[in-house]
């Protein structure tokens, strides 16, 4: 049997047609900005990914979406960084299109799912996911079950970790996703180079001897541990797992993470490692049906 994972970000949205874990096809476009057509955009790329299947044999559709949303009912309510999506029930608009079963979930949870189920997390029962992307999520299981408090638990990108530089809106410049975000390194970017540069170019250009650039994802790096460390001091769980695009960054931003968590964290405590998984938002997303319902 078959079931299809969508994981929608804040400026890419991948479809794959998933089978024990396996990704047999995929597809991945930038989000489109305006409503109808990023809706139009959801169903084109599912229906592409289950072309020719016969649909007796797709079990579901999981959706992987950004929060704060009211995930059982597939009812997305602010995420900052996906507007188009602001108070609208995109699980009821899959299954009316699609005639499948629906499932939606937040994005980095998806990913601890995918993790539990076929990534580092499958012999462990305590980690944490933290999805470094367009923001910051994070995602914690807790005795083999992904917890999400009343609803919206694991928002680790809005803690605040520099008051100093804090603004009165949520997700300001003092907050995690603020400081060591991709889009806050694409910020850095272009106050250093005048544009903005992806983590990836970045680290191609810091491999090559490249001070400044190097200096940029370090220092995400650094903000990143000072967030990493208030959450091994909060669960101590048995490792985090860094996953989304930054991961093409490499070691620059996972070392000085590491070197700040060693620095800060006073205790024993577990390893920062990054995400194996090549698809682990629509593995995921496709593993909510592998989850029992508490």
């Amino acid at each position: 049997m078959y079931l299809v994972g969508v994981d929608i970000g804040g400026t890419k949205i991948s479809v794959g047609l998933v089978k024990n874990g396996k990704v047999e096809r995929k597809i991945r476009e930038p989000v489109k900005k305006d409503r109808k057509e990023f809706l139009k955009q959801v169903i084109d790329l599912i229906y592409w990914c289950i072309k020719n299947v016969d649909k007796k044999k797709i079990n579901g559709v999981g959706i992987g979406v950004p929060g704060p949303a009211d995930y059982k009912k597939g009812l997305v309510m602010n995420p900052p960084n996906l507007r188009q999506l602001w108070k609208f029930n995109i699980k009821n608009y899959v299954k009316n299109k699609t005639k499948l079963n629906v499932k939606v979930d937040k994005d980095v949870d998806v990913i601890a799912i995918a993790e539990k189920h076929f990534g580092q997390g499958k012999k462990l029962k305590n980690f944490v996911v933290l999805a470094i992307g367009t923001g910051i999520g994070g995602g914690i299981v807790i005795g083999g079950k992904h917890y999400e408090g009343i609803g919206n638990a694991g928002e680790i990108g809005a803690s605040i970790i520099d008051d100093s530089k804090r603004k009165l809106a949520a997700y300001g410049d003092g907050s995690l996703e603020g400081l060591a975000s991709g889009s806050a390194i694409m910020r850095m970017a272009k106050k250093t180079f005048g544009k903005e540069i992806y983590a990836t170019e970045l680290a191609k250009m810091a491999r090559k001897g490249n001070k400044k650039a190097r200096k940029i994802l370090e220092q995400a790096g650094m903000h990143l541990g000072v967030g990493i460390s208030n959450v091994i001091n909060l669960y101590d769980p048995e490792l985090v797992i860094l996953a989304g695009g930054v991961r093409e960054s490499g070691d620059y931003i996972l070392n000085a993470a590491r070197k700040e968590v060693n620095k800060l964290v006073k205790h024993k405590h577990c390893d920062i490692v990054w995400s194996k998984l090549e698809d682990p938002g629509v593995v995921g997303a496709a593993a909510l049906f592998l989850e029992k319902e508490l």
